[in-house]
């Protein structure tokens, strides 16, 4: 069984829309798919759980349509940042180790816990006991929109996809990535999330320690970060580009055909910084 709710907004015959989607506290996966078959933007929340933690946020999540802002929106809040399984084992000593694994699929054998217990098929071989707990299953949420609509995402781990051409996205998060597939404009700033953008006209982007990966700016783009590495590649003509590192790398590219109208300015306190020009 699972749990799943949709929303989809109002036709308004424009041909695009506005997605707002803030995900706090939970286990999450983010995705944004461009579909040429949908004339409205419409989102679905769901987990493979028909009860607990990761159902009860999906219940509880605030979806509802904006209508002064033109804005279909889906809150969610919960109270789990991780899924997976815990495990406690404990020896005849006293001692305790504790693990945290992500979801495992199929069989797992022959798993060494601790240097005097093994778990083999399933079965525990050794001294100690071992006790495991299975956390909520991942909540998933899922934007469906037209070509050209505006994203905006704010997530805590959870990272934050889009495919297909959109007019805007605007990200952050706190360690989730943020990746985006091709929009005109991109704002994103995380953490320790990286970003990466397949082509974008106009660009801001800012971490703490998370790389900047851009494959194609056309218009302009504004990077930086404390810590991670910096790496763009310019395809537009009169292309105004600026990129800082404290202390990662900071490498940036050209076409050759966008070399002489490009205004470039790359620093690096303590890494490498290099330019076409």
């Amino acid at each position: 069984m699972a749990t799943t709710r949709t929303i989809i907004a109002p036709n308004t015959n424009s041909g695009s829309g506005t997605v707002d989607l803030e995900l706090l506290g939970i286990d999450v996966d983010v995705d944004v798919v461009v579909d040429p078959a949908v004339t409205a933007v419409e989102i679905t929340v769901s987990t493979s759980d028909d009860t607990g933690a990761s159902a009860d946020s999906v219940t509880a999540a605030q979806l509802h349509w904006d209508p002064q802002n033109g804005i279909l929106v889906a809150h969610v809040q919960g109270n789990d940042a991780n899924s997976g399984t815990t495990v406690t084992t404990g020896s005849g000593r006293g001692m305790s180790v504790f693990q945290t694994a992500g979801t495992v699929h199929g069989q797992m054998t022959g798993m060494v816990i601790s240097g005097d217990m093994n778990i083999v098929n399933g079965r525990v071989v050794g001294g100690g006991q071992a006790l495991a707990v299975q956390r909520p299953a991942p909540v998933t949420i899922q934007a469906r929109v037209p070509a050209a609509s505006m994203v905006i995402a704010r997530t805590q781990s959870a990272a934050v996809r889009t495919t297909g051409p959109l007019h805007a996205v605007a990200a952050t998060t706190q360690s989730g990535a943020v990746a985006v597939d091709a929009s005109i404009s991109v704002h994103a700033q995380t953490m320790s999330g990286s970003v990466g953008v397949r082509t974008v006209g106009a660009i801001k982007a800012q971490t703490m320690t998370g790389s900047i990966q851009i494959n194609q700016v056309a218009q302009s783009a504004d990077l930086s970060t404390m810590a991670g590495s910096i790496r763009a590649h310019v395809t537009g003509t009169g292309v105004r580009l600026a990129a800082s590192s404290m202390s990662g790398n900071v490498s940036i590219t050209a076409a050759p055909h966008a070399v002489d109208s490009l205004t470039v300015r790359a620093t690096s306190m303590s890494g490498r910084a290099s330019t076409p020009r």
